[in-house]
């Protein structure tokens, strides 16, 4: 029973991992890249399982010290992996400073006119914080990439006027891409790096988030993040491990 296990261990991993992954981006509502290289991934893992015969005469050719280097190399990604979700994980924790001069909210994907589940959870948050702060400000940040039918900052403002936040509170950048252009262009508009900001976000998009804006040199800044569900979470913790190697890679944290 054991032995049986083991030899299709790797078909079993690699169903559940095109399943899963699969699932989430049925569950988010759009096509993402990582998530579909993950579901190609798991394809990967049945393939090797089914030719693993050819697999082990294949490692069996290989150089000793080329198999050394290969379990050194897998060592430090894993050491790497544990250092890094720890960290993303340990900024799920903290609360963001009180009375900001600024709220920045990410963007995220909007569906054609329709906010994703994500982009409006990083906005509730954003209304709460205001609610209690009332004389903070709040900047809504993202453009209009492909499938958007308007821009990401548009449809933040929508949902903010509509949970009665005052249009005189608000202000946008709508033209960036990405994390840092949110920060940076943000900054650019608003003059932003002396004051007092709290960056709403995804919760496991905390961490880089507060890493990109001190390369940026925000002097005061802390994270308001939203919580994300159970099933989306090692998806979003997988990905964003990722995301943070490319960042420290391209010298952007």
């Amino acid at each position: 029973m054991k032995k049986n296990l083991k030899n299709h261990f790797l078909v079993v991993l690699g169903i559940a991992v095109m399943l899963y992954f699969a699932a989430v981006m049925f569950a988010i509502g759009y096509f993402e890249v990582f998530s579909f290289l993950m579901v190609l991934f798991g394809l990967l893992l049945v393939l090797v399982s089914a030719k693993k015969e050819h697999v082990r005469q294949l490692i069996k050719k290989i150089p000793k010290t080329i198999k050394v280097l290969g379990l050194i190399v897998i060592f430090l990604a894993v050491i790497s992996f544990a250092v890094v979700e720890g960290l993303i994980i340990y900024n799920f924790i903290f609360l963001p400073k009180p009375n900001a001069d600024y709220v920045i909210v990410l963007g995220c994907k909007v569906n054609g006119t329709a906010p994703s589940k994500n982009l409006t959870q990083r906005v509730n948050a954003a209304v709460r914080y205001l609610a209690q702060n009332e004389n903070t400000k709040v900047i809504v940040s993202g453009g209009q990439c492909y499938g958007e039918d308007i821009p990401e900052s548009l449809a933040m403002r929508e949902l903010l006027e509509k949970s009665g936040i005052a249009s005189n509170r608000i202000f946008e950048e709508n033209k960036s891409e990405s994390t840092t252009q949110n920060l940076s262009f943000s900054n650019e508009l608003y003059n932003l790096t002396g004051k007092n900001i709290v960056i709403a976000t995804s919760d496991f998009h905390i961490f880089r988030s507060l890493a990109i804006a001190r390369k940026l040199n925000y002097t005061s800044i802390s994270g308001l993040p939203c919580k994300t569900n159970l099933f989306e979470l090692p998806a979003r913790l997988s990905r964003e491990y990722f995301a943070v190697l490319y960042y420290k890679i391209k010298g952007k944290i």
